[in-house]
């Protein structure tokens, strides 16, 4: 029994970080279209701000 409740909890936590990852990507890939649309429109985006978005050098 206590064998089947960890295999439960290895589960949600494969799951937990399946959604994480999914969050971290959607997040990364909604800050660079807002990027791409600010520097479209001809806004001052400063690099050194636009660095701390992105894990990218």
């Amino acid at each position: 029994m206590v064998r089947t409740y960890y295999e439960g909890m290895e589960d949600q936590l494969s799951a937990l970080g399946l959604v994480l990852n999914c969050l971290a990507l959607w997040n990364t890939v909604y800050s660079d279209r807002a990027l791409e649309q600010l520097r479209a429109q001809d806004y001052p985006v400063r690099e050194e701000d636009a660095a701390r978005l992105s894990v990218h050098p």
